[in-house]
């Protein structure tokens, strides 16, 4: 299995990225979401859980402060054979149908809705 990480707005997707080269032990939600929240898995080096830690960090800022634009920072899972340039043209081409599995399938590290599920513009 790969991960990715995938942050949105309302204007659309911002970051994509493909999480599994930077801890291959990512195959499952749980172990996922202890990384990426900071806990370090046995397995884990260091290095890489700070160089991911940041950039969520710094995702989770930008939602915050730009609170009028509804962003959304979700994690999920694909099969090996879906590559990152798959994704790509997939948020690219239908970025509100890739907004809408990932949220039914993935699992949030940050979302607000205020008002009704968000749809990209």
């Amino acid at each position: 299995m790969k991960c990715f990480i995938a942050f949105w707005c309302n204007e659309g997707f911002e970051y994509v990225e493909d999480i599994t080269k930077l801890h291959p032990d990512i195959v499952n939600m749980e172990i996922a979401q202890a990384i990426l929240s900071g806990e370090t898995a046995p397995t884990q080096p260091e290095r890489k859980q700070s160089e991911l830690g940041k950039r969520i960090h710094g995702m989770k800022m930008r939602g915050q402060f730009n609170s009028q634009r509804d962003y959304e920072l979700y994690l999920f899972t694909a099969q090996e054979t879906l590559t990152y340039d798959d994704v790509m043209q997939w948020v690219d081409s239908t970025p509100q149908d890739a907004v809408d599995w990932i949220r039914r399938n993935g699992s949030p590290l940050l979302k607000k809705f205020p008002r009704a599920e968000t749809v990209i513009a």
